[in-house]
């Protein structure tokens, strides 16, 4: 038998690598700059969640106690993980006020108007008939 080989890649074997290579440096760039900006944009994130909802860093530290509390090995890696990554974690705190402080303004608008958004409730009489089975029509 004949064996026959076939290269794909022509000249250049190692281009697909490369390329791939290349990609993945362009994202790391990307992201080490976004993070280099959250980073001198941290001050500005902590005073609008303070202006936002403050409660949501309080509940965060109590949250990082209480996991140190249960289980301190995991508790002082995530605490430490969220000191490191402080801007990330800003930024998930800022969505988080946004969304609790959206939250409580529609339930001030739904509030006002509960009582007469709601119909009043009739209990209708209905009979539905209730045909028995015909066990000649199972078969």
């Amino acid at each position: 038998m004949i064996y026959r080989s076939f290269n794909t890649a022509g000249k250049f074997p190692f281009l697909g690598l490369l390329i791939m290579g290349l990609f993945l440096f362009v994202i790391f760039l990307f992201l080490r700059a976004l993070f280099i900006l959250l980073y001198y944009l941290t001050p500005v994130l902590f005073i609008l969640i303070l202006v936002f909802d403050a409660k949501v860093i309080l509940n965060h530290i109590k949250y990082l106690g209480k996991k140190i509390k249960d289980n301190p090995v995991t508790g002082l890696i995530q605490t430490g993980l969220s000191i490191l990554f402080l801007p990330i974690v800003l930024v998930y705190l800022l969505f988080q006020a946004l969304i609790n402080r959206q939250f409580k303004k529609n339930q001030m608008n739904t509030g006002n108007n509960q009582t007469s958004d709601w119909a009043d409730f009739e209990e209708l009489e209905s009979q539905i008939p209730i045909k028995k089975a015909d066990p000649r029509d199972l078969v």
